[in-house]
Formats: C-alpha cells, structure tokens, sequence
C-alpha cells in the first residue's frame, strides 16, 4: 500500500501563450526539487487554449508520475474554482497541508520543509512568507521596477500581522498582503472556505472569510518563492482583462468578501454589532488610499464619501456594480463542472455543492435543523454523524412534510429489518436522474457512447430472484430516452410457470436492444443456470453487467463472463445514498462518484467505515452518514488515468444486521 503523502501543491494553469508552457515547466521543476519529499501536486488546466498535456511538465515528471494528477474544466471558471477542485482532491487523498503555487512562479526548495514546521503548532493554521519578485528570466526584480501594488505587499511584510485576527488587520489596515504562491493552508480549513468563483481578487476574499472563520495565521520571514512579474505584459491578466474597470471590479469583490468575513466573525460571536460601522469606515479608508495610490483618484472619493452604516448591497449599487453583475458567492455547475485531461475522468467543484447541501438541510431539514447551531452549520469535519438509526419514517416524515410545499416527485425503496424498522431510501427525481447519468458516465469510460442518439434506445435492468421487487420505468432526458427496468425472477422451486414468464421476458428484453444487466452475483449465476436449463439455444448476449449487493469474486465473475460473453465490473451501492462508486476499468478499486457524493472513509490509515454526504439529493440529505461498510482507500493515483478518489474492495461491516429472503442473506 502506497503511504499517503501529507502535503498537496495545488497549481492552477490557463495557457494562452508559448511563455505558460515554460513557465509551468519551471513551476512543476520547482516542485521536484522540494527538500521535503512527502509531497502530491495536483494541476488544474482551466479550459486553456493551449491544453495542459503530461508531457510538458517535463523530463523528469515520469519520476513523480504517481504523485501528480491533471485536471481540466469544462469551460473557463478562473483560478479560485480552480484551487478549490484541486484542494477537495488533496483532501481526498489524505493531503493535510495545502502550499498554493500559480503556474507562473516558482516555489524554492525548503518551501515545503519550512512550512510544515511552521504549521506543527496545532492553532496554525495559515501559513505565509516573504516572497521574491522575478522577471519572465527568473532574475529577481530591483524595488524601483515594482509596480505600486507589489511594493505594498513588500512594505507591509516588514511588520507582518499574525494570529488569529490577521485578517481584520488586512482588511482596515495594511491590505493584501499574503501572496497567494506564498501561502499554506489546512486543507479542513481550506474545504470549508472555498474561494470564489471570480476572476479578480479572489484570493483577497478568501483571506478574510478565512480568517473571520477562526483562522490562524503565521508569517515566515524568509523568502520561499518567487513571484513572477513578467516585463512584457502590463501588470496581472485580470488587469489586462478589466482594463480601466479593474480597479473599480477589485474594490468591489474586496468588499464583498469584508462583509462576509463581518457575517462569519458575527456568528461565531466574535464581533459585536456595535462594532460594524466603525470597522467598515476603517477598510473603506484603507481600500481608497489604495485606489488612490493606483491612480484611482475619482474611486478613491467615492469611497470615502459613503456611509459606514450602509449595508453591502448599496454600497455595491453606489460602485456601479451592475457593469459587472453582482460579486456573489455561490456557485452552479456551468460554472463548476470540470472534467479530467483523461477522457475517461471527471471532476468538480464538489465544495460548491456540499455547502449549498448543508445550506438547504440546515434551512429545510428539521432533523438537522435540531441538531445544528441555530445560525448554521459548523465546519464540516465537526459536523455529527448520523447513524442507521437515526434513517428512519420520522426523519423521512420530516423532509417529506417539509419539502412537499415544493411539489417533488418521491420515489421511496424500502425493506424489513431484523427491528421491524424499515430501512428506507427517498429519492426526488432529480437523484434517480443523477444515478442513472452516473450509469452513463461510467459506461463512456468504458467505450459505449450511450449518451448520443445514434447510439439509439437502450435500458438498464435490475435483476432480482425473490419476491416482491417494484417493478420501475424511468424515462430520462437523455437523446435515446433509455429506461430504468426491474425484473422479478421467482426463486421457488415449485415456481416453475412463472420462472419461464420472467426468463421470456428477459430474453426478451436483451434481444429488442441494448441492455445493460445489474444483479447481485450469486442472483445472476442463478439466472444463468436458469438460462441455461429452460433457454438452452437462446441468445442472451447484454452490453454489459454490473454487480452489486455483494462482493464479486474472481471465480463468480469468470464464470458470468464465460455465459453471457460479456465483461462483468463491480457497482458499489448503498440502499440510503444510491451508487457510491464503480469498479475501476482495470480492476484497481472503486472509482468514488464524488459529483453526487462526499465520501470519507473514517481511518485514513487503515481500513475504516465509509461515511457519505449527499450532495444532489434534496428529497432525503444526508449529512456524513454511516454505511456500515468497511473498506480502505487507495491513496496513489490510478493507472487507469481517472482522478477520483478510490476504496479497495469492501471487506466486512460494523454490524451484524441481516435480512433473510428465502435462500439468500443480504446485509442491511
């Protein structure tokens, strides 16, 4: 088993140019030659018109292939969604500490060594340093070539603010003054305060909203990287971008990110009301004087000219915000979704929707709402847990009665328990949607392009052999408008008619079109042994099979695939969440599906029960539920060239419940 690595350099990237692709090279370089080895990098490609490929990290990257994983959006979503794909993968893969590094500037080689040091103390928990401005050479830039803003940052670093209210002294006193690639942050504290999805002053904002969070921070006063200013460009890209307006855009996303930094200090108690018109007559003087130091004399008045009383929304109006459009700090998947430089990965900014999942369960769930702090949730890795006990009618109940007002279509799945209390699973159908396109992702990877309409109609079919199974059609959007089917087989021996009506049928159904055939393993090799004895000439020849409900064994899988002529892969599904992850297309472990799901496994270390988050299902939240399934994850990056995080198979419960169904036993 690989050791996980403890600390992630999170990199995003935008090429537009043939000097990006150099200076990521250098950037990547600078990684390799850490004097701390115990590292992983992860690269976020954001939409670049020159894509990010393996091979222009350069020569040596082949050594550290195991280390690194490439990433790529969908469409252009700026560097702070960037890092926060990047950290919820570092997070993923047990990385604890994460060192920012834009693809431009260099990290020296005790960057990593000097701030784990620094962040040892258990109430460090920002970690920032003295930096070096270099040229596009990599030749350290003389103080009189600096533009104005950088000199600010130099200036302010002789008497660096520290502890747990730097960022009030950054907002109402000296400024920005942590460089992004000069920073470290815990990943716990960087996945609860994401940045925003903007593409001027985002880091700015993301400081302050960590610090009024509760945030530490510590300053190292020895230079760990170097900031590159290249001389034939003028100034940053979101300058080049904005043109005249930057300014006015940087001041306007600055502020919004103080007034949610005050809502944060407020709610943890650490602010008083009183306090707020004196705080924001404060940053909005300082926030002028930098203007005006910018040459933004007619700016810098109309700062100092309004209001401290007045509230963000008509101190954004009196900026002229609607050039721009609101700054506002929420997210949607056009914006967030991102898939993998492999064909066959996909990522997302799964941040974005855990915090609008616990958003929605704080506000509409009273099972949370009764549990959770009055104003909100607190960070997510103090969150409790919920336990299989605690998913049952009455918490149903109370989602259903509270959500009803809004008209959702639920589908309910339910079964007996050894208690008589039913276990229950509650869907929208938004959720069978997601499991369904879940299905269809995963059969891309493995080469079937079901999504398109020449691919033409298929259906995905669950195959049981004991009574009572629902029998369920669901239409979807896609172009081909595939069915969800479930098809009951009687196990009883004295069933003789009926086994027949259902084995025609599945015959059937493989031979109209395109079928995709789901069963519990021991289920499908009844039914090929049924097949085999009523069917004997009949062509049953599926798309594929997927397993799940039971572990898939080497021999059980040989033995599927010698009858029905097809490859069979391991589905991963758990009754309350829906799937969980599916087989990896070489066999190496579980790829988690982590656009519907956060998944943690409870021993990092070891094997350790796998505790899941749903993040799309509104119909039934559930927030860092126990499964009751032990496994352990895979911590190096996969061969087959998908980014998502992977478990190993699973090897036991942490209970011993089982349901009993004729011949079968099934846990629960």
């Amino acid at each position: 088993m690989v050791e996980a690595r403890t600390a992630a350099f999170v990199m995003p990237y935008f090429g537009d140019s043939a000097e990006s692709g150099i200076y990521l090279s250098q950037a990547v370089t600078s990684v390799f030659e850490q004097s701390d080895p115990d590292w992983m990098l992860f690269i976020v490609d954001d939409s670049s018109p020159n894509p990010l490929t393996f091979e222009m990290l350069g020569e040596r990257a082949d050594l550290f292939k195991t280390r690194i994983v490439l990433l790529r959006t969908s469409a252009r979503s700026g560097p702070g969604v960037c890092r926060n794909i990047a950290i919820q993968h570092a997070y993923d893969y047990g990385c604890v500490i994460a060192l920012f590094l834009d693809a431009d500037d260099i990290a020296f080689p005790d960057r990593l060594k000097a701030t784990r040091m620094a962040m040892a103390p258990p109430d460090v928990d920002v970690v920032y340093s003295v930096f070096k401005p270099i040229d596009g050479a990599g030749e350290v830039l003389p103080s009189h070539a600096l533009v104005p803003s950088i000199a600010s940052i130099l200036k302010a670093l002789e008497d660096p603010p520290e502890g747990p209210e730097t960022w009030l002294t950054m907002a109402t006193e000296v400024g920005y003054t942590n460089l992004t690639s000069a920073t470290a942050v815990k990943t716990s504290i960087a996945i609860s305060v994401p940045f925003p999805p903007e593409m001027v002053s985002e880091d700015f904002h993301t400081w302050l909203r960590i610090g009024a969070a509760g945030a530490s921070f510590s300053f190292l006063n020895t230079p760990l990287c170097g900031y590159r200013i290249a001389t034939t460009k003028s100034g940053s890209s979101s300058r080049r971008r904005y043109g005249p307006e930057f300014y006015r855009k940087k001041a306007q996303i600055d502020s919004r990110g103080f007034e949610e930094a005050l809502l944060l200090a407020l709610r943890r108690g650490t602010l008083s009301v009183e306090v707020l018109p004196l705080l924001r007559k404060k940053f909005r003087q300082r926030l002028a004087g930098e203007m005006r130091s910018e040459g933004e004399v007619s700016l810098a008045n109309e700062l100092e000219h309004l209001p401290s009383e007045d509230t963000c929304a008509s101190f954004f109006e009196t900026l002229g915000a609607g050039r721009f459009g609101l700054s506002t700090f929420s997210y949607n998947n056009d914006t967030s979704l991102a898939g993998a430089i492999s064909v066959r990965a996909h990522a997302s900014d799964r941040g974005a929707s855990l915090h609008a999942m616990l958003d929605f369960a704080v506000k509409s769930v009273p099972f949370y709402r009764d549990q959770w702090l009055a104003e909100g949730p607190p960070l997510f890795d103090a969150l409790p847990h919920v336990c299989r006990e605690d998913v049952s009618f009455r918490m149903l109940d109370l989602c259903a009665d509270d959500l009803g007002r809004h008209s959702r279509i639920f589908r309910h799945r339910s079964s007996g328990t050894t208690t008589g209390e039913p276990v229950t699973g509650l869907m929208d159908e938004h959720d069978w949607q997601m499991n369904l396109v879940s299905i269809v992702d995963q059969l891309k990877r493995l080469g079937f392009s079901v999504d398109s309409a020449e691919f033409g109609r298929w259906s995905f079919l669950q195959v049981t052999v004991y009574p009572h199974a629902i029998d369920i059609q669901l239409p979807t959007d896609l172009p081909n408008k595939p069915v969800w089917r479930r098809l009951n087989i009687p196990a009883q021996e004295n069933a003789r008619d009926s086994q027949l009506e259902a084995l025609s049928l599945l015959i059937a159904v493989l031979q109209d079109a395109p079928c995709v055939l789901n069963g519990m393993p021991s289920a499908l090799v009844r039914v090929a042994a049924m097949l085999r004895h009523y069917f004997p000439d009949a062509y049953v020849k599926p798309l594929l099979i997927f397993s799940s409900g039971e572990a898939l064994t080497e021999p059980v899988r040989q033995e599927l695939q010698a009858y029905f002529r097809v490859p069979v892969y391991s589905l991963y599904a758990v009754g309350e969440v829906g799937c969980v992850g599916y087989e990896c297309v070489l066999q190496n472990g579980f790829h988690l599906e982590s656009h519907r799901l956060w998944v943690e496994v409870e021993d990092c270390d070891g094997p350790g029960e796998i505790i899941a988050t749903t993040l799309k299902n509104t119909a039934m939240p559930l927030v860092r539920y126990r499964t009751g399934d032990i496994a352990e994850r895979i911590l190096e990056p996969c061969p087959c060239g998908d980014s998502r995080i992977r478990i190993g198979p699973i090897i036991g419960r942490s209970h011993e419940d089982y349901l009993a169904m004729l011949n079968q036993v099934t846990a629960i």
